[in-house]
This record gives structure tokens, C-alpha cells and sequence, in this order.
């Protein structure tokens, strides 16, 4: 009967340096190798066997007579030899062998099932995640990520540029600044010149408000809860964790175990197209609880926001939707729905039971006029200055 042959290696220091390839048969009594004129025999019986190699993937031979020699094949079909399955010795190392290697099978499944459930818990888990994430970005970053932001939106945009009224809303906006729990933000309200019904927050400290919101208001309150809502966006960093969610979940691991690196690249250079997509209903929710908490915080009537809330559905319901939409961009980039006011109308309830506030004596009449004043003039010159009728 033919002995078949098996791909192998041999490690000699007598052959020249010190190995050489050819093959192997597993003959009765021995084990034999043959390669580029070199041949060893080792006996059977005392043969060692271990699995060894990159990922154990070779079988090694060696022999107590011959401690210098250690024959190795990747041929893991030679262990079914009956020579050596049947030689009581290398029979034993066999079976061992083989439990191992499917000890060694079963981990690897184990290992292979365990990723997408890993992978599955870190998607899922990813909000949290990017929550601790956050908080560990330096404030600069955010505050270049705002600023780069900010000079994006307002590119082609006028902002209201008066001493003024800038002095006038921050007299306006003082209170809340005054109660929220850190100095990591410095915060900047800008007014746009544009009559939606709109307001956004940008990381690092970034407040713009509408001149059409400002003017809409019925009472400083209702002001004063928009903005307490922009702020909770910037607080609860609301930007950045929609970014490190996008960023993929290898980013989003490696952030998460202190390495920074890549994701400040991808804030660094993508992070101001990042921001255009919009929050989450969870993240809208979470700024309605904390801008609640500020304005209660400051001694504000925390009404304001379901007031203004309310006042713009109202409008909505009255507009062709398409127009509705043009106008009143604020409920699309935030989306009041009927649920949410029905919440915080219930929050602000129970809060009213057992707090009073005070109305604001901030002059919204006074800021209005000296608003609508100053876009007035501006529009003249404007009109002037291009050659246009006002």
C-alpha cells in the first residue's frame, strides 16, 4: 500500500541554515522526511506532537533520541494516519490535538456570533456613548466647529448690527444666563434680518433669533422660552452628539476609550456641514425639559414657550401649508407637535402649584419699535444705496 506524502519543513542545525523543505509518510513504525537530499527518520513510538505556528496552523514532530530535529507540515490530514492513530503514544496527542482545535473552532464561533451582537449593543447604545463623548471634547473645538458655522449661515445674510439693541437683549436674556450650571460656553445672540418665525443654536455659545420671532412676541416671556430652549441645544450638546453619532462606529469606540484624534478631524473638517441635519425628537424633548429647568431656575414664567408654541400652530393652521412652511421654519427644524405642548403644558402645571413668577418688566414694546426702527432704516439705505424703491 502506498504511504501518501505530505508537505513539510524541516529544522536541522546540521543542514545548511538550519532547514530545509520537503515532504513526509507516515511509515509503520517511524516517521519519515525527505527534502533536497536531506533525510530524517523518527520513531513512533515517544514521538512528540504539538500544534504550533502562526494560529497553531502546523502539527510539529520531535523525538528525545533527536533533540536537534523537529520536523512541521500544515497538513493536518497526516494525524489521520493510522500508524499514528493507532500507536498508543501519538494516539493520545491526537485526540488532545483535536479537542483542542475545536475548543479553539468553538471560540472563534463564539467570537464571530459575539460582534454583531457587540456591534448591534454599541449601535444601540450609541447616545449614551456620544454623550461621554462630548463632554470630553475641549470647548474649543466646539467653539471653532460654532464659529465656523455661523459664518456659514450668515455669509449671505444681514445681522442686526445696533449697540443698542444688543444692550437691549441682553438686559432681556440676563436672567437665564445667570443660573446655568457651568462657564464652559460664552454665549453670543445674534439678530437676523429675515421675518420667519425662527431661531437655532450652534455649538460654543452660538444663539441666532430671527427679527420676524422678536417681533411676533407677545410678551418677554415667550422670548425667553424659545431662547431657553436654543440654550439647552448648546448645554446638552445636542450638535456635537448628532456628529459623533454619524461618525461611524469604529470613531465612535476610539473616542470612547480616550482616543480623540479622528474625531476632531472629522469636526475639524466636515463638522459645519454636519450641523444642518436636524435634532432628533428625543433631543428636541430633552431641550424642552432642560430650557424648562433654566427658565424656572430664573425665576422666569415658564409659560412663554407653550404660548409661543401655541401661536404659531395657530398661524399655521390659518396658512396654506406650503407658505406655512416658508415662514414658520421654526416648527420644521423643531417640531412642535401637539404631544409635546401637551407635555410641558402638564410639567408647567404642576410646577405652578407650588411656585408663583413674576411677569418680566423687560420693555418688549420699546426693544420692538427700536427693532422694527432700525430694520426700517436699513432697508432705506439699502434702497439708496442700489438704486432701488422702498
Amino acid at each position: 500500500m502506498k504511504n501518501d506524502h505530505y508537505q513539510a519543513g524541516l529544522f536541522d542545525q546540521s543542514v545548511p541554515k538550519g532547514k530545509t523543505f520537503g515532504h513526509i509518510e507516515v511509515l509503520e513504525t517511524s516517521l519519515r522526511f525527505e527534502g533536497n537530499g536531506h533525510v530524517r527518520t523518527l520513531p513512533l513510538d515517544e514521538l512528540e506532537l504539538r500544534r504550533g505556528g502562526a494560529n497553531d496552523r502546523l502539527i510539529f514532530f520531535s523525538h528525545p533520541a533527536s533533540p536537534d530535529v523537529t520536523i512541521h507540515t500544515p497538513k493536518f490530514k497526516i494525524l489521520d494516519a493510522a500508524p499514528l492513530v493507532e500507536n498508543f503514544g501519538t494516539g493520545r496527542q491526537i485526540r488532545k490535538i483535536r479537542a483542542s482545535k475545536r475548543r479553539s473552532n468553538f471560540i472563534l464561533l463564539c467570537i464571530l456570533m459575539f460582534i454583531p451582537i457587540l456591534c448591534y449593543g454599541l449601535f444601540a447604545s450609541r447616545g449614551p456613548i456620544a454623550r461621554v463623548i462630548a463632554r470630553e471634547l475641549p470647548p474649543d473645538l466646539e467653539g471653532k466647529l460654532g464659529a465656523s458655522a455661523f459664518a456659514q449661515v450668515t455669509i449671505d445674510k444681514t445681522l442686526v448690527e445696533s449697540p443698542e439693541l444688543k444692550d437691549q437683549l441682553d438686559q432681556l436674556l440676563a436672567p437665564l444666563l445667570e443660573v446655568l450650571p457651568s462657564s464652559r460656553y460664552t454665549f453670543q445672540f445674534h439678530i437676523l434680518d429675515d421675518s420667519r418665525l425662527n431661531a437655532f443654536a450652534m455649538p460654543g455659545g452660538y444663539v441666532v433669533l430671527h427679527s420676524g420671532l422678536l417681533l411676533k412676541a407677545d410678551a418677554p416671556e415667550e422670548i425667553l422660552g424659545v431662547v431657553a430652549h436654543e440654550i439647552a441645544h448648546v448645554t446638552e450638546q445636542h450638535s456635537m452628539r448628532n456628529i459623533i453619532e454619524s461618525a461611524g462606529l469604529f470613531l465612535i469606540v476610539q473616542s470612547f476609550f480616550g482616543d480623540l484624534s479622528g474625531l476632531a478631524a472629522i469636526v475639524t473638517e466636515g463638522g459645519a456641514g454636519l450641523l444642518q441635519q436636524g435634532f432628533s425628537r428625543s433631543f428636541e424633548e430633552e431641550a424642552d425639559d432642560v430650557g424648562l429647568r433654566y427658565l424656572v431656575q430664573a425665576g422666569v414664567q415658564p409659560h412663554g414657550l407653550v404660548d409661543f408654541l401655541n401661536k404659531i400652530l395657530e398661524k399655521q393652521n390659518k396658512t396654506i401649508v406650503g407658505k406655512a412652511m416658508e415662514n414658520l421654519s421654526w416648527l420644521s427644524t423643531h417640531p412642535a407637535t401637539n404631544d409635546r405642548i401637551s407635555v410641558l403644558s402638564a410639567k408647567i402645571s404642576e410646577i405652578l402649584k407650588y411656585s408663583q413668577f413674576p411677569r418680566s418688566n423687560f420693555n418688549l414694546d420699546k426693544f420692538q419699535k427700536n427693532l422694527q426702527k432700525y430694520l426700517t432704516e436699513k432697508k432705506i439705505i439699502q434702497a439708496k444705496t442700489y438704486g432701488t424703491h422702498y
